[in-house]
């Protein structure tokens, strides 16, 4: 997975991360255990994940993104994390995954995605 930092040229409070910085095990593991997550269970290879401030946008092979954050990777939030993405996929998606921009499941009562 190529891991990167997003840097808003005009914006740097919005980075997590400054040029030699480390990203913690605290923060990385979520992140990493549920890219493992959705390979197992929905065959979704994560290609590159972009950090800010605050959300994760994870680009799968298949040509679009999943944008969360960690209170939505939080052990106690993941099953909701990933039902939702589940539900958003089987009955709102479904065979026009080819035309998805994104799908957001930064919020726990929400799903917003976007098409091509």
């Amino acid at each position: 997975i190529n891991v990167e930092n997003q840097i808003k040229p005009n914006d740097s409070k919005d980075k997590i991360l400054n040029k030699g910085d480390f990203l913690t095990e605290e923060k990385f593991d979520p992140i990493l255990e549920f890219t493992k997550t959705i390979k197992k269970d929905f065959n979704f290879e994560a290609e590159k994940i972009i950090f800010t401030k605050k959300n994760y946008e994870i680009y799968l092979k298949e040509g679009w993104h999943i944008k969360t954050d960690a209170e939505s990777l939080d052990p106690a939030k993941i099953k909701i994390t990933l039902d939702n993405l589940k539900l958003t996929l089987d009955s709102q998606i479904k065979e026009r995954r080819k035309k998805l921009e994104y799908i957001d499941l930064r919020f726990q009562n929400k799903v917003y995605f976007k098409f091509y």
